[in-house]
């Protein structure tokens, strides 16, 4: 005989808190991997079982307890949710934030540490989008084939530009702004319930002093 799920707590709700700060070196490591910024992105959605994370990354349970348990114990990830099914307690995880960001003392180079926290940041950032448009490509999500002809083509390409330019105090500010804004427009988008079955997007978004020189060439997009 198989038992109905028997729900044995109930949240008080799916409860998001807005951000969750980043602050020390040993949950900037649990963070700096591939598989497990693919849970939290998933986990952020909504909150899912490790069998149901298993499907939707397609490796099996056991390949992810070790992540799971992990991610919990650091406070990235919460249970929500627990239920009786066949005997078997099933837990329903959810991640703690909308949004994780770095605390910028931990990316500060430091006498005992160097440089470490901010190379672990940027490896983790850049090194998780780059197999993700890898894969886009390959699986053909991303038109690498866009039509220059095409007045409104539809919106599968990669848009990727590298931009150096001289910027005084007011017009870096202002762009800091409007950039901030956006990207804020963007990230609310996501949480919209008529979105939830439309394509995913990614944005990365770099804008920062540097003590290179400015390149005078032509600077066009998807070059360098």
């Amino acid at each position: 005989m198989v038992s109905k799920p028997h729900k044995t707590m109930t949240p008080t709700t799916a409860f998001l808190e807005e951000e969750f700060i980043i602050r020390d070196l040993d949950t900037l490591k649990v963070v700096a991997d591939s598989l497990r910024m693919q849970i939290l992105d998933l986990l952020r959605e909504k909150p899912l079982t490790v069998k149901q994370l298993a499907g939707d990354l397609d490796i099996t349970p056991t390949k992810l307890y070790y992540h799971i348990n992990l991610m919990e114990k650091h406070g990235l990830i919460r249970v929500v949710d627990t239920r009786l099914v066949s005997g078997i307690l099933e837990k329903r995880y959810q991640a703690a934030a909308r949004f994780y960001r770095f605390d910028h003392h931990l990316l500060m180079p430091t006498a005992n540490t160097g440089d470490v926290g901010l190379d672990m940041m940027l490896s983790t950032v850049m090194d998780d989008v780059k197999a993700d448009i890898k894969k886009s490509v390959g699986e053909g999500v991303i038109d690498m084939e866009r039509d220059e002809n095409v007045e409104k083509p539809e919106p599968r390409h990669l848009l990727i530009s590298r931009i150096i330019s001289r910027l005084n105090a007011e017009q870096a500010a202002e762009f800091y702004e409007r950039m901030e804004e956006l990207v804020k427009e963007f990230a609310e988008l996501r949480i919209k319930p008529e979105n939830a079955r439309e394509q995913v997007f990614t944005m990365l978004v770099a804008l920062y002093p540097s003590t290179r020189a400015e390149h005078h060439g032509d600077d066009e997009e998807n070059g360098l």
